[in-house]
């Protein structure tokens, strides 16, 4: 189910209108991109060519759309409303073997990141290291992350990213622990 956000309700029907699949609706989505009206359209349809193309496994030029995104994105929108989607992003860096683009990204988001939001690096952290498979690294900030989030009484946040979001089974998959895995799940 897909809901409409009123602030985006031309961008929103064109792309819900779209009758193409695979490579052709991200080809006719980065048509829709000329016929946007506000950054905000633009951003909604970068969003979903970025979906797409992570979809297809076109990693690389799914962040080209990010950056691209990402830019326009901040001249509108308040800091929350991207901090825990940017986090992520250098897991996706990694996964196409960009190592140091990964935590170039990540020691600019720990710097960036302050009070409340400088706890939510440690989830980007954890993306990361899964990526790599470093169980230790995974551990670490996985531990230090779930201890931050009790101290500040964010149980919300606490079950969104670690209970359902999977990160306690994701590292036993990464420390080979299958068993531990299912009866997490």
């Amino acid at each position: 189910v897909t809901l409409l956000d009123p602030g985006n309700i031309k961008a929103e029907l064109k792309l819900i209108g779209s009758d193409y699949e695979g490579i052709d609706q991200i080809k006719h989505q980065y048509d829709l991109l000329s016929e946007c009206e506000s950054a905000k359209d633009s951003v909604k349809v970068y969003r979903h060519i970025e979906e797409e193309l992570n979809e297809y496994g076109m990693i690389q030029e799914a962040l080209d759309n990010w950056k691209i995104y990402d830019k326009i994105r901040a001249s509108f929108a308040l800091f929350h409303e991207y901090a825990v989607d940017n986090i992520f992003i250098p897991a996706q860096y990694a996964e196409i073997g960009q190592i140091d683009e990964a935590f170039r990204l990540m020691d600019e988001y720990k710097e960036s990141y302050q009070n409340p939001w400088d706890i939510i690096p440690d989830a980007g952290y954890i993306a990361l290291y899964m990526t790599l498979k470093d169980a230790d690294n995974v551990e670490k900030h996985l531990d230090q992350f779930i201890h931050n989030l009790e101290k500040t009484g964010s149980q919300l946040l606490l079950d969104a990213m670690v209970a359902r979001g999977g990160f306690k089974e994701k590292l036993a998959i990464v420390k080979g622990d299958y068993d531990l895995a299912i009866t997490l799940v």
